[in-house]
Order: structure tokens, then sequence, then C-alpha cells
């Protein structure tokens, strides 16, 4: 989507079978993105872990440590296969990070420095805190993302000379939404239900 010289191809291939591996950042993407997930999951069963742990469940601290085991050495991965696709970017995607826009170049460091500090808190053995700088890391990311689609697009045309329509409409209804999820969850926090069967 963000390689409007592509896009003709579609003309030929109305079946659909058009695909993008001659892109050489696809792989170091998909990779990038599929690590990430696991990187998530080993947190979350920290997090589990940890709050057994805190009620005295002896399964709890091993469930903690080999979740926080996962999520580091998962954040180093993917560390190295966020390397390889940055530098599998076009040379004039890439400049920016490297030094021709200040802002991106800023994010650029800051996003590594939040990873190696996630990682770290995570061998350490603080799932919290590695919660809350992957928290940090993410957002960085997601603005670097924005900056890239910006990057590739600007040959073509420039996303922020589009018209904005306000859609007040749309949020409220999903703030709706989100207010009332957080009423479940708290509601379901708040009345835990018993397993008839017992623990195992």
């Amino acid at each position: 989507l963000v390689r409007p010289e592509l896009w003709a191809g579609y003309f030929d291939n109305p079946s659909g079978t058009m695909t993008a591996w001659g892109d050489a950042t696809l792989v170091p993407r998909w990779l990038h993105f599929v690590t990430a997930s696991v990187a998530v999951g080993g947190l979350s069963l920290a997090m589990i872990g940890h709050g057994r742990a805190k009620r005295s469940d002896p399964g709890g601290w091993a469930l903690k440590s080999e979740g926080l085991a996962v999520f580091g050495w998962a954040t180093v991965v993917q560390a190295l296969l966020g390397l390889w696709w940055l530098l599998a970017l076009p040379p004039q995607v890439l400049a920016p990070f490297l030094g021709a826009a200040p802002v991106a170049t800023g994010h650029l460091v800051a996003g590594i420095a939040g990873a190696a500090a996630t990682a770290a808190l995570a061998f350490k053995g603080r799932p919290m805190a590695s919660a809350g700088a992957l928290v940090f890391t993410v957002g960085l990311m997601v603005a670097m993302r924005g900056m890239l689609r910006q990057f590739y697009l600007a040959p073509h045309f420039d996303a922020s000379s589009l018209p904005v329509v306000s859609e007040p409409s749309t949020v409220a209804m999903f703030l709706g939404c989100f207010a009332l999820s957080l009423i479940v969850v708290v509601w379901a926090a708040k009345h835990p239900k018993a397993d008839p069967k017992g623990v195992k």
C-alpha cells in the first residue's frame, strides 16, 4: 500500500494473486511483527506468574521467570530483525532515519534505547517495569511507522495536504465502547468465579 508504483500490477492480476515477494522489506517486516507477538505473549505469562507469586502460588515464580526469559530473548531477536528491516529500506526512505530528518532519527534512537531498556528490565526479573518500557517503546514505534509511510509516499503525494473531516459520531462510539469494555473488565475482576472442579 505504500508503493503506488506497483499498484498498476493489480490490473494484470484481477484474481488477486499478486504478491509482494519482490519487496526486500517483506520478510524482515513480517518476522519483526511475529517475534513481537511472541515477546508480548511471554510478558503476559510473566505478569500472570507475578500475580500468582504475590498470592504465594508455588508455580508463580517459575511462570514469571519463564515468561520474562521468553520476552527478553524475543525482544533481542526482534531488535535484530528490526535492524534488518531498517537496512532493507530504499535509500530515500532510510536516509531520514539516519540523520536527514532529525525528528525521525531521534525517534529511532529513542526506540532503540527503549527496546534495550525493555530487554534489560526483563532479564532483571521486573515484569511491571518491562511492561511500562514496552508501552513507551511501542508508542515510539507507532510514530515511526507513520513517518515511514510518509517517506514512502512522499514522491507521490503529501498526506498532510489531504482534507481533514471530523467524525464526532465515530469518536463518540469508540469512546462509548471503550468505557463499556472497562466497566465489564472491572466488574469481572471484582466478581471472580471459582472453578467448581477445584485446583488439580
